[in-house]
């Protein structure tokens, strides 16, 4: 099936999904108080909070953002792309990251949202989506759930992925380019998920996916996902733990996948005087079957970032992570076995980014940043090399 049909396809998705939003809020829109707001009282996807947050009557809120760009890669790769840079993927060009719009609505008893966009970033996150017959690449979000009881939430749809500290937005997090960590795991997930308020300040929350980043052929449960989440006095955390999904590269080397597992957990604290510090730690392990006999392999990660408020308009951040794989390799009709994320056995990232907030709804930020394998994988003009050096100026509008 053609471009075309495929986004026929998603059109009639999309308005599915809109009536079916309209049909959960409509009663109590048309009963009830409502507004029309900027959605300054919603977290960014992913953002820990409270499943028992009830507001008086119906909430609908418009969500917007823009975030453009210009990069230079220090390697002049002759292609021009960065890999691994998700909101600044290409070298001495101006980029569109990604434009976002979209429509959050609540009451007591029901929520949903749709969140459309276009851009670089989806384009890179859906690039797996494209041979399929439906072209999900205009919709960042899809959802509609509804209240069980007093403290429960039950969600479905196409829905953002909480793992990580990062968000799939640059507008919600400290730097301008996505940590190695963030761009190895998965932005997106189709299914269902139960959300229950422990209490005031923690939220447990089990889902059943069909697959990290895999909208097509998602009616088959393949991911199960468990998390806590919430915030105190000292900060907020996070603690997930999922089924990792057997990867494409197995079925075209013949291998037979046996199901791995991933935790990743992160905290933010401030720390007085305008300080901010978080850590984020991921690791997890994948096994496959190869003549008979079970190979595995690991991998861990770990980030921190430290920010600090210079004023009400400055802001200064830093970043530093690794990321490790070990375990058997194998290479069997040429994909490479073993290594789920980088073709290398250790890459290390370190950034500094200046944050400019020149209005309420525009911030610009200048990001240095150096990234270095254990290995040459990076492009060069002359070849491949080792390290990495690279330079951001970025633009974030949103409502």
């Amino acid at each position: 099936m053609g471009t075309n049909s495929g986004t026929a396809v998603t059109a009639r998705g999309v308005a599915a999904v809109a009536l079916a939003l309209a049909a959960a809020l409509g009663p109590s829109v048309a009963l009830g108080a409502w507004r029309l707001s900027a959605p300054t009282a919603l977290p960014a996807e992913g953002t820990p909070t409270s499943a028992s947050a009830v507001d008086n009557g119906a909430v609908v809120e418009l969500d917007a953002t823009v975030e453009v760009y210009v990069a230079v890669d220090g390697n002049r790769p002759a292609d021009g792309a960065i890999p691994g840079h998700l909101y600044d993927a290409r070298h001495s060009e101006f980029g569109l990251a990604q434009a976002l719009i979209g429509i959050v609505g609540r009451t007591e008893d029901a929520r949903g949202a749709l969140r459309l966009w276009t851009g670089q970033v989806p384009a890179q996150i859906y690039a797996g989506e494209k041979a399929q017959p439906v072209d999900w690449s205009l919709v960042q979000e899809a959802t509609v759930g509804t209240r069980v009881g007093t403290t429960a939430w039950i969600d479905a749809g196409l829905m953002p992925a909480p793992f990580g500290f990062e968000q799939v937005q640059a507008r919600s997090n400290w730097l301008w380019s996505g940590s190695l960590l963030h761009v190895a795991t998965p932005f997106y997930l189709m299914g269902g998920r139960v959300q229950w308020a422990a209490s005031e300040a923690t939220t447990l929350e089990v889902g059943l996916y069909g697959g990290w980043n895999k909208i097509a052929a998602s009616n088959v449960p393949s991911t199960f996902l468990a998390r806590a989440f919430g915030s105190r006095s000292w900060g907020r955390w996070q603690l997930l733990v999922s089924t990792a999904p057997t990867r494409p590269e197995f079925s075209r080397a013949g291998t037979g996948a046996v199901r791995g597992w991933v935790v990743d957990g992160w905290l933010c604290a401030p720390l007085g005087a305008g300080y901010e510090v978080a850590l984020q730690v991921n690791g997890g392990v994948e096994a496959w079957q190869s003549a008979g006999d079970q190979r595995l392999a690991n991998w861990g990660a770990l980030n921190a970032w430290a920010r600090k408020t210079l004023d009400e308009r400055w802001q200064l951040a830093a970043r530093v992570g690794v990321f490790g794989q070990s375990g058997d390799t194998e290479v069997a009709r040429g994909v490479l076995l073993g290594r789920p994320f980088w073709p290398t056995s250790r890459i290390a990232e370190a950034a500094l980014a200046l944050q400019y907030r020149a209005t309420d709804g525009l911030m610009l930020r200048a990001e240095g940043r150096v990234d270095h394998a254990a290995d040459a994988i990076f492009m060069h003009a002359d070849g491949a090399a080792f390290q990495r050096p690279t330079v951001a100026l970025g633009a974030i509008w949103s409502l």
